[in-house]
């Protein structure tokens, strides 16, 4: 081969491998970066797997986060590989929720999920102190998901977690203690605890929910799709009056997954005076 040959073989070469490299670099990074890949093993204890970062509409997220699967159960009346998952947000930064979990790709092929998508193609985690806040070491509540599969056969997957993009839209407010009877909840003045909230669309949809106020008496409805709604606090004890109309009237104009929100739905009780 000539000189001359041999360096336009070269130079063919290098440029067949910059493009092979140029089409790698549009994916995103496996391992630590934002894709997880892991096998669910029916004999195996399970898998931890730390991700760098989680997707989201416009940019990628910065953890780390820690995706786990535990408890794998081959369940023979379904044919199918049972696992509970979670995610852990191991890093500094306060996220905001939902947390989604997207399958990419199952291995084998014909893999199917048996769970219902929650949005599009996505699954969403719950968290015990929901608060649209994904919080330094707060750990979701356990997501089980099915798999098809044969006795003692392993599933490898593909997965990412995303934040942001789907926030569903909710309603979200306080029930307080109003000590001056004001209808303005005061920084001094204490939430109440387990009272009963509903919210309902009255209409053809039949949307009707019930919550109870978390110890600083925090309340709020997920996943609403865009309508009007009724929120109201549910007949109270003899031993306090409302300070504020008991029950208010919200619109929500986008639809689920667009992150419309309303976080002013208040209420004020005081100590029934004696009649």
């Amino acid at each position: 081969m000539s000189r001359r040959l041999f360096f336009v073989f070269l130079l063919i070469t290098l440029t067949l491998t910059l493009a092979a490299c140029s089409d790698d670099a549009t994916l995103p990074p496996a391992g630590g970066g934002t894709v997880a890949e892991g096998d669910l093993d029916p004999v195996g204890p399970g898998f931890e797997i730390e991700l760098e970062f989680a997707a989201g509409p416009d940019s990628l997220h910065r953890g780390p986060f820690l995706l786990k699967g535990t408890r794998p159960v081959w369940a023979a009346r379904w044919q199918a590989l049972v696992v509970d998952f979670t995610v852990t947000n191991i890093g500094e930064v306060d996220q905001l929720e939902p947390v989604s979990l997207e399958f990419l790709r199952l291995i084998p092929d014909t893999t199917e999920l048996l769970v219902e998508f929650d949005v599009d193609s996505k699954y969403l985690f719950e968290f015990e102190n929901d608060d649209l806040w994904w919080t330094p070491g707060e750990e979701s509540l356990p997501k089980q998901l099915i798999f098809t599969a044969e006795a003692g056969q392993s599933v490898g997957f593909n997965a990412q977690i995303g934040l942001g993009g789907l926030m569903d839209s909710w309603i979200s407010g306080y029930v307080w203690l109003d000590a001056n009877r004001d209808g303005v909840m005061q920084p001094h003045e204490l939430g109440m605890e387990d009272v009963p909230v509903v919210v309902d669309d009255g209409g053809p949809d039949e949307i009707f929910r019930q919550v109870a106020t978390d110890h600083t008496g925090w309340f709020v409805f997920r996943n609403l799709p865009a309508n009007t709604y009724e929120v109201r606090v549910l007949t109270m004890s003899d031993v306090y009056e409302s300070t504020t109309p008991s029950s208010m009237h919200v619109m929500l104009t986008w639809p689920m997954g667009g992150g419309d929100g309303f976080s002013d739905a208040d209420f004020g009780f005081a100590p029934a005076e004696p009649r």
